[in-house]
């Protein structure tokens, strides 16, 4: 193994919040969990993203994190994010290899509060996507996404409020939005930075 898993794993645990609850929703608002999912191939630590088939009823051909919508049996974001990830690509993840939770991120234009969970996998895993909801797998190294070069800010405005997007180019995916900003919140964690250094 030349990537030193059991480091990191064990500092994220120790930085990251582990709690599942959360404060009730607005009328109107729809909650969802994802995953950021972590794992060692050809040497490199991988981060795996799903673009969405183009025939979905929201968000339709972008890259996101696996993951999706709570429905009435799901007791968190969390046992959503899972079941969804297990649906869509054939990924399967325990508990206990979620090492904690990223805050929660607001997207507005679909009504959705989107809580982003941090997996590391034990091994590199064998996506089989739907074709339907996910109509491609990306698997991108954790080095190519760190380069700051390809990190942009771009600011627009909604209804009277102005919000930041961050886009990163990479060069053959533009990863925005909301995994954008799921993305860039990962990569800035002290724990990652320290990792990485060491």
């Amino acid at each position: 193994m030349l990537v030193d898993t059991e480091i990191l794993r064990r500092r994220l645990k120790e930085t990251l919040p582990t709690g599942t609850g959360h404060p009730a929703l607005a009328p109107g608002r729809r909650r969802a969990g994802v995953l950021l999912l972590l794992y060692e191939k050809d040497g490199r630590l991988h981060v795996l993203f799903t673009r969405r088939g183009i025939n979905v009823q929201r968000h339709a051909g972008e890259i996101s994190l696996p993951g999706g919508e709570l429905e009435p049996d799901d007791a968190s974001a969390l046992e959503a994010a899972i079941r969804e990830t297990q649906e869509e690509i054939g990924v399967s993840v325990r508990k206990d290899q979620v090492l904690g939770r990223l805050g929660d991120v607001d997207i507005p234009v679909s009504n959705f509060l989107v809580t982003p969970f941090v997996v590391l996998l034990d091994e590199a895993p064998e996506p089989a996507p739907d074709g339907a909801e996910i109509s491609e797998v990306i698997e991108l190294p954790l080095k190519e996404l760190s380069n700051p070069s390809i990190l942009r800010q771009r600011t627009f405005v909604r209804e009277g409020v102005s919000r930041k997007l961050w886009f990163y180019e990479h060069p053959r995916y533009t990863i925005w939005g909301a995994t954008g900003r799921i993305l860039k919140e990962f990569l800035e964690l002290d724990a990652l930075q320290e990792w990485r250094a060491s």
